[in-house]
């Protein structure tokens, strides 16, 4: 398999009899049904705001300090929550 590596220049470029034999190779392999697996992307989690993390702890303290009501004061807010 023939490799250019990084080209930033006109000098990094191989000849022409080398380039011209490359992209033969590359012409055979691709009518071979050959192609090449990537490297699989590692997953990276979603980056939230620090806003939004400080609105969840708001309300998850609020939902916290519901769970220590009376029943009937809780009304429809209550729901179980870790706290």
């Amino acid at each position: 398999m023939f490799s250019l590596g990084k080209i930033t220049k006109m000098e990094d470029l191989p000849s022409k009899p080398q380039l011209k034999k490359a992209i033969k190779e590359a012409m055979n392999l691709t009518d071979m049904g050959v192609t090449m697996k990537k490297a699989p992307q590692p997953k990276q989690r979603p980056r939230f705001p620090d806003t939004f993390k400080l609105l969840y702890r708001r309300i998850l303290k609020h939902l916290c300090s519901l769970k220590k009501l009376p029943l009937i004061q809780k009304g429809v807010y209550h729901m179980d929550y870790r706290c």
